[in-house]
């Protein structure tokens, strides 16, 4: 007769943190967080810093791609990533509710992760960007410092105010590419009109996400522009914003010097942004706004691959 000390296969209990439901719910909380943080968006932004750089010292002299082996580089890449990620984690935790009420199925928090949990790894990621900057000096630990602030702000308040709200989702979307200008020392005219254009693209996307977003923002309180306005009024200021492209447009072909291919691109884009445009003006529904946001991410994506053609 067995004792109650060893299996009656003689082999020894097995602890719960080993067993292969432990081992899921660890790998499921690490897509959890990789989806929270929106690693897709954060490679998005590295590369374009990467490009950019190349951008900015490419209008001064010719270096290849020698800048690739700058180590201050780097560390503001991962700096950048890793305070974009920390502000992904405040959405997430500020928006739980308003998100619940948008597309409840698409909710990572509460689930897998715990708000609690968010606000951890926020406060970790915090930590490990003033790590990772701190080689390059004072001046990147105070603009990194005021970067995780706008973040906060955004999250906590911002986003609620109309108009506001979007301009503030631009310029911290054009605070990344500001940190190399910050490191370069180089504020060049294309520069500045590359900035524009995606602040313009940015503004684009940004409208479309809240009027995809309105049930959810009008019931928790965010005075967005579609709440404000109206989905009809907001549409007619998409249509009303491709006119921003019209000031890069015309300094590129008046003064502009790039790839002979350039051009094509640039239309190729205005055409897609169109067509996003187009899907709105008989119908603001759900599908076709999320087909408009799918196509305003390609053109994003096409204008920071554009870097490579200035």
């Amino acid at each position: 007769m067995p004792t109650n000390s060893v299996s009656s296969t003689g082999s020894e209990p097995v602890s719960p943190a080993s067993k292969p439901g432990a081992r899921n719910l660890r790998f499921l909380r690490g897509l959890a967080f990789l989806g929270l943080v929106r690693w897709y968006n954060l490679a998005m932004v590295a590369v374009a810093q990467l490009l950019a750089a190349g951008f900015l010292l490419d209008q001064a002299t010719s270096v290849g791609w020698r800048f690739l082996l700058d180590r201050e580089l780097w560390l503001i890449v991962g700096g950048t990533a890793l305070m974009l990620a920390g502000g992904y984690l405040l959405n997430a935790f500020y928006d739980l509710e308003k998100d619940m009420a948008n597309h409840p199925s698409k909710v990572i928090m509460g689930r897998v992760i715990r708000p609690s949990q968010a606000l951890q790894a926020w406060l970790a990621l915090s930590l490990l960007t003033i790590l990772v900057i701190w080689p390059l000096g004072f001046r990147f630990l105070a603009y990194y410092a005021f970067y995780g602030l706008g973040l906060w702000l955004y999250s906590h308040k911002l986003k609620r105010i109309p108009l506001l709200g979007n301009a503030a989702s631009i310029l911290l979307l054009l605070a990344a590419f500001m940190a190399l200008v910050l490191y370069y020392r180089d504020a060049n005219i294309p520069t500045l009109v590359f900035v524009f254009y995606v602040g313009v693209l940015e503004w684009i996307r940004g409208l479309i996400k809240d009027c995809q977003n309105v049930r959810g923002d009008a019931i928790y309180g965010y005075r967005t522009v579609p709440v404000v306005l109206g989905l009809r009024k907001t549409r007619n200021l998409l249509l009303l914003s491709p006119i921003g492209f019209i000031p890069p447009i015309l300094w590129l072909s008046l003064y502009g010097r790039v790839h002979p291919f350039f051009p094509y691109l640039l239309v190729a884009q205005l055409v897609m942004v169109l067509g996003a445009l187009g899907l709105l003006l008989n119908s603001m529904a759900t599908q076709r706004l999320h087909t408009a946001q799918r196509l305003l991410k390609i053109v994003l994506l096409s204008a920071i691959a554009g870097l490579m053609l200035w």
